[in-house]
């Protein structure tokens, strides 16, 4: 944990989550088992054929790996951290989870922006990581992040823009609803959120542009 995580606060579970998730794509459609392999008392052992390809870098990437840092996209580029679950009752977890699916789904139906998988962020999660380094980590200029809470029927989503590059924020708010319908919830959140997102991103680019 130490080796990997180098004095980071995660979670115990952490590296279980993680390669949890690795085995998820990585296996997506193979049918000759898991290309991770548990080794009982010792860890973790990558058993997949493994063939060196030399390849030329795309040349942006070439200046950007030069300079040590992550690309950025020509085009706005976001990626949405999993919400943060204020509850004590795990079931909100769930709930959590499914408000930043359908975030990701309707933010990925607008054509300019480019947005992250949910895969990607769940590289981060549990890990006591700034936005500036998540950024440049996974190459996006900003950052959705989030939280749920809960009491009794009644839910707010709490969420915020942020600017990666800066660390500052360009948006925030929280939404309220009830339980009875989580799916209506979930939805109604995500159409806001996007529907806010769109022309904030818009316009912070635009600012860009203009103090260029």
């Amino acid at each position: 944990m130490e080796t990997v995580w180098r004095g980071r606060i995660v979670e115990d579970n952490n590296l279980t989550v993680q390669i949890s998730t690795l085995r998820r794509i990585l296996d997506h459609a193979r049918a000759e088992g898991s290309c991770i392999q548990t080794v009982v008392g010792r860890g973790y052992r990558f058993v997949a054929a493994v063939t060196r390809v030399r390849a030329e870098p795309h040349p942006a990437l070439a200046r950007s790996l030069a300079d040590n840092q992550s690309p950025l996209p020509d085009r706005p580029s976001l990626a949405v951290r999993p919400f943060a679950n204020m509850s004590r009752d795990f079931e909100q977890q769930y709930f959590a989870e499914g408000v930043v699916d359908e975030i990701i789904t309707a933010l990925s139906r607008i054509h300019w922006l480019l947005v992250i998988a949910r895969n990607s962020s769940l590289i981060f999660k549990g890990q006591a990581i700034d936005v500036k380094q998540f950024g440049r980590e996974l190459g996006v200029r900003y950052i959705l992040e989030g939280s749920v809470r809960k009491a009794g029927s009644r839910v707010r989503v709490s969420a915020q823009l942020i600017e990666t590059n800066a660390g500052t924020y360009l948006w925030s708010d929280h939404f309220d609803g009830s339980l009875n319908d989580a799916f209506e919830l979930q939805d109604r959140v995500a159409a806001k959120v996007a529907g806010i997102i769109g022309p904030t991103l818009q316009a912070a680019d635009l600012k860009a542009v203009r103090s260029c």
